[in-house]
């Protein structure tokens, strides 16, 4: 089993957010609601990604973290308990073994 897929939340968020190659800041702005301006804040802000990532917080159930799922390519139930639901199942929100 991959290393990653055992750790904490705030691993899985790591390991996510450096797999698609983004910022805090560009996930951040990758959660603006949709049709929002440029300028608009994310849904999630750069600090809580940052306290997420440093164990200094943990996400509630809504669409910011839902936002930040789906901004990274990763299911919500991967992101937060590392539930791959089933052997050779992926965590990856485009793999077609994916749970949704």
């Amino acid at each position: 089993m991959p290393r990653h897929i055992t750790e904490g939340f705030s691993d899985r968020l790591i390991v996510a957010r450096a797999d698609v190659g983004l910022t805090q800041e560009e996930l951040s702005a990758a959660t603006r609601p949709e049709g929002g301006a440029e300028d608009s804040p994310g849904l999630i802000s750069v600090r809580t990604i940052s306290d997420w990532e440093n164990d200094a917080s943990y996400p509630s159930l809504g669409p910011g973290i839902r936002a930040i799922a789906k901004a990274l390519g990763v299911t919500l139930a991967w992101l937060l308990r590392g539930d791959t639901s089933g052997a050779g199942a992926s965590h990856r929100s485009d793999d077609p073994r994916s749970p949704a």
